[in-house]
């Protein structure tokens, strides 16, 4: 019973994972199944989801600010 739920729900969701799933069973189906159940049947079903790595962002270089060389050359605010 768990079992064709599973094997037809990530058929037609590929993406889904367990979390989302088990809602599907539970709240579509109103089956009353434990979490702890359907987890174990689809740990032996192989239906885990490999979780993808971070992308790494590239270092960022500090861009140093000009600095004023007299007064009134540069202004934080400006109104017009």
């Amino acid at each position: 019973m768990i079992e064709s739920l599973l094997k037809n729900n990530s058929a037609e969701y590929p993406t889904y994972g367990f979390g989302k799933l088990f809602n599907l069973i539970r709240l579509k189906n109103y089956y009353p199944f434990n979490h702890k159940r359907v987890y174990r049947i689809y740990c032996e079903l192989k239906l885990n989801l490999k979780i993808k790595p971070k992308k790494r962002l590239a270092p960022r270089t500090a861009i140093k600010l000009q600095q004023p060389e007299g007064i009134n050359q540069c202004w934080s605010l400006e109104t017009t």
